[in-house]
């Protein structure tokens, strides 16, 4: 079963998996497009208090990026970059800044063969590139991360997809049936991968991200970094494990995969979870799931630690 939104860097992510998965066969393969109204994979495209919320982040002086930018640390990054393009007669606005930063990391996935991958990247620095970094993860954090309040209600209906689909497998196993599906695939954008993070609690950090604690011993060893989370063709797989159990009983278990690498450090087991844990710990979130929030303006919860 494979669903994919109707955009077309989305399609391409499909269809690229699709011929790497199948080969030759990669044809007889036919794909749903995502509904519109979808609440699993796009419900946050028509959620007000999440559109409001972001745009809060994004241009409101007192958001976390926005104060950010006002730190020492990002004004000198402004200041020696102007220098060294040249320009005298004033600093860049962050505007340029941010865009010189994304040609250079669009352009080094896309040419990550070539040396050097893009000649934009030389007008950075290694710790400038950091310092870019973390204002990006600001962004993503207050938007559609552990920073806004509505990410684990968003990122619920996902996860109730996940748990009702390994429910299904479960329970037809059980009743000697194979009607149930080996694979349920999605492809969607970055922002509902985000939000499924934070309602299973992965890449969560015991404190918050912040405009002012940039380079602490927190920060830098920090989860939430989003080069990490979602870089391009980003992806979340949770796998389901029939187990032969004591008295010839079975158990299933699950292990979670970001990025094609297993997340160790998640579950109770060097990763691997028992089924009955990772249902018991979930089963009260994903019976709320609900999109009453999206109703009344969003605010940002900060969670100081």
């Amino acid at each position: 079963m494979f669903k994919y939104t109707e955009t077309e860097r989305v399609l391409k992510s499909y269809e690229s998996f699709i011929e790497g998965a199948f080969d030759s066969d990669a044809k007889k393969i036919h794909g749903t497009i995502i509904a519109e109204n979808d609440t699993i994979i796009e419900n946050y495209k028509t959620c007000d208090a999440f559109l409001k919320n972001e745009e809060f982040v994004r241009k409101n002086p007192q958001s976390e990026p926005n104060r950010f930018l006002q730190t020492n640390v990002f004004r000198q990054l402004i200041r020696n970059v102007t220098i060294k393009l040249g320009f005298t007669d004033q600093d860049l606005n962050p505007f340029y800044i941010q865009l010189m930063y994304n040609i250079c990391r669009y352009e080094k996935a896309w040419y990550f063969n070539r040396n050097p991958a893009s000649p934009w990247c030389a007008i950075f620095t290694p710790r400038q590139l950091e310092i870019l970094e973390y204002w990006q993860d600001l962004d993503d954090y207050y938007i559609d991360g552990y920073g806004n309040r509505l990410s684990t209600h968003l990122g619920c209906f996902a996860a109730q997809d996940l748990i009702h689909q390994f429910e299904r497998v479960i329970q037809a196993k059980q009743n000697g049936r194979q009607d149930y599906p080996k694979v349920v695939t999605s492809f969607g954008h970055s922002a509902i991968v985000n939000m499924l993070f934070t309602t299973l609690d992965i890449a969560k950090d015991s404190f918050s991200i912040r405009s002012d604690n940039f380079n602490t011993n927190k920060t830098n060893n920090r989860l939430w970094r989003t080069s990490k989370l979602t870089p391009f063709a980003s992806n979340l797989a949770s796998v389901l494990y029939e187990c032969e159990g004591t008295n010839n009983t079975i158990d299933y278990k699950m292990e979670f995969y970001l990025n094609e690498i297993l997340l160790r450090n998640y579950g109770s087991n060097n990763g691997v979870w028992k089924w009955t844990d990772f249902y018991d710990k979930f089963k009260s979130i994903i019976s709320k799931c609900s999109l009453d929030v999206c109703k009344t303006p969003s605010d940002i919860k900060v969670e100081q630690v």
